[in-house]
């Protein structure tokens, strides 16, 4: 996937940039991150979660308008609704979805460079990209097989390095323990 990844960076390094300048923490999630600690896969998006606040939007918009896709009214609707918005680079048609949250998740974030470049970029921590994988695929009435997989690469390739305390006291907290056990048997055995 290494043109890809370049892809992904050049849609990627501007919006990073400019919450960087922002002093706004970031991290990304998603597909882009379960690729990252398990076993890579293509997609033509990158989730982004941003503790992006109202005071921010017009900067962020200046930065990025000639280059991306921007629609400022998709973004205060996130700010208000604490939802996502997205932006979409016209260079390679790579959307960002941006997911406006201010979450403990935030705090177990880890640098990382984005594979096959020298980048780095801050990821979600394999537990919580696991932990949202894991609520993606619940509330998908766990029909995504793109989602399971992701969720067993990662715990695949990550194997004793995971936190499973951590794990499993938020798969409890968020009422997906038993999933959480269902992905530990089902990666053991493969």
């Amino acid at each position: 996937m290494p043109g890809l990844n370049h892809e992904y960076a050049a849609a990627l390094g501007p919006v990073v940039d400019v919450l960087e300048q922002l002093d706004v923490s970031y991290y990304i999630g998603g597909s882009v991150a379960s690729s990252q600690y398990g076993v890579a896969r293509t997609t033509l998006d990158i989730d982004l979660v941003a503790a992006l606040d109202a005071g921010h939007v017009a900067a962020f918009i200046d930065a990025l308008e000639d280059d991306y896709y921007v629609a400022a009214e998709a973004i205060q609707r996130a700010l208000t609704d604490s939802s996502c918005f997205n932006v979409i680079h016209m260079q390679t048609a790579i959307k960002v979805d941006v997911f406006v949250a201010h979450n403990p998740a935030h705090k177990r974030r880890q640098l990382h460079p984005l594979a096959g470049t020298d980048r780095p970029y801050y990821f979600a921590g394999p537990e919580d990209t696991i932990l949202a994988k894991l609520d993606w695929y619940e509330r998908g009435d766990r029909k995504s097989q793109r989602q399971w997989s992701d969720i067993l690469g990662v715990l695949r390739v990550q194997g004793v390095s995971l936190d499973r305390t951590y794990l499993r006291n938020q798969a409890r907290q968020t009422g997906l323990s038993e999933l959480l056990e269902q992905a530990f048997d089902e990666a053991a055995s493969m």
